[in-house]
């Protein structure tokens, strides 16, 4: 298998080392604070999982997303997408996976949760 590339869409740079720090130093980051960083990414690159946040300040993560799954222009219309967001949802599974992710985290999560999920999605490690 390649080497496995994630794209990941936060604006808080501590989210987004945190998720550096459980990634293997082999595999490909693309660490993005903007919607705008995202979408520009998404139609040059193709990525393994994309990890978006939700509440950003140029856009949200559903709008990402949207235009991942259905923008002429993005790689990345099949790949699986995780939210991982700090906001309270009754219904979390119901509301984002409506929206088309595939699943979500929470915030704050923990190094196991990300390693968890990396697993599931079959990301190898070297």
């Amino acid at each position: 298998m390649d080497t496995p590339r994630l794209l990941v869409l936060d604006d808080h740079a501590d989210t987004r080392l945190l998720i550096a720090h459980v990634c293997p130093s082999s595999w490909h980051l693309t660490p993005c604070a903007t919607c705008a960083e995202a979408r520009s990414v998404l139609t040059t690159q193709r990525f393994d999982l994309l990890v978006f946040d939700i509440r950003l300040p140029d856009g949200s993560g559903f709008d990402v997303l949207h235009f991942a799954r259905n923008h002429h222009t993005s790689c990345n219309k099949d790949v699986p997408a995780v939210a991982i967001t700090a906001m309270g949802y009754p219904n979390p599974e119901v509301q984002l996976f409506r929206k088309g992710f595939d699943e979500y985290i929470s915030k704050p999560f923990v190094q196991s949760d990300l390693m968890a999920l990396f697993h599931k999605h079959e990301l190898t490690w070297p």
